[in-house]
C-alpha cells in the first residue's frame, strides 16, 4: 500500500496543492472502499423486509428499489452510503436525479421506498 501514498514533501512548490488534493482524494476513496456494499446499500433480507413491512412496503418493492439504486443510479455517480443523507435530503434530491436518470414513476417510488427503509434500517442497526 505504501506505493500508493503521495509524497507531499517531494512535490515541487507549485504542485504541492495538487498533491495534497490527491492525497485527500486517495484517503477518501480508501475510506469509502472499506465500506461493504451491504453497509452502503443493504440487501433485501429478513431484517430489511421487516422494517419495510412496518412502513408499508413489501419485499418486491424493496428488491426493485435496490435494483434501481445499484444499476441506474451508478450510471451517473458512485454508490453513496444511504444513511449519509437524511430522508428529507433524499426526498429533496430524488426528483431531480430521477428525472436526469429518466426513471419512471414506479422506479422512482420503489427507489424512495428502498432508500427510506434502508435509511431507517441502517440508523437502527448502528444504535444497537
Amino acid at each position: 500500500m505504501s506505493h500508493w501514498v503521495v509524497n507531499v514533501a517531494g512535490c515541487k512548490r507549485r504542485r504541492r496543492r495538487l498533491c495534497i488534493g490527491l492525497s485527500v482524494v486517495w484517503v477518501s476513496v480508501a475510506f469509502v472502499g472499506c465500506l461493504s456494499l451491504e453497509r452502503m446499500a443493504p440487501p433485501v433480507d429478513e431484517g430489511l423486509i421487516a422494517v419495510g413491512g412496518q412502513q408499508g412496503f413489501d419485499s418486491q418493492v424493496l428488491v426493485r428499489g435496490r435494483d434501481v439504486y445499484l444499476n441506474q443510479c451508478i450510471a451517473c455517480h458512485s454508490v453513496e452510503p444511504i444513511d449519509r443523507y437524511s430522508i428529507e435530503q433524499w426526498r429533496e434530491t430524488l426528483p431531480d436525479m430521477a428525472q436526469e436518470a429518466k426513471l419512471d414513476r414506479l422506479q422512482t417510488d420503489d427507489l424512495l421506498a428502498y432508500l427510506m427503509t434502508s435509511h431507517h434500517f441502517l440508523r437502527t442497526a448502528s444504535t444497537d
